[in-house]
């Protein structure tokens, strides 16, 4: 079975050898804020609550030479950030 994989144009198929894991993180954070105790008649009261982001981690082996990563690097700085290679 083959896909292809892009961002903002680029196909990032030809940049990627094989992906050798995909880890699935099984759901977000998920955070309840809850006001101080003892001012309802049943416990905190419930303020909000919120989600965290949810990770996908993707392992890859990349081919070629450099030279084929410099356009997508020079172009798209949101693809390295994405990607968690700049900090």
């Amino acid at each position: 079975m083959t896909f292809s994989v892009s961002f903002n144009g680029v196909d990032l198929s030809e940049l990627v050898h094989g992906f050798t894991s995909i880890e699935r993180n099984f759901g977000s954070t998920w955070t309840n804020n809850l006001g101080t105790a003892g001012i309802s008649r049943y416990g905190q009261e419930f303020i909000n609550n919120y989600s965290g982001a949810k990770t996908i981690t993707v392992t890859f082996v990349k081919k070629g030479l450099p030279k084929k990563m410099y356009p997508l690097r020079n172009e798209s700085q949101e693809f390295w950030m994405f990607l968690n290679l700049l900090r």
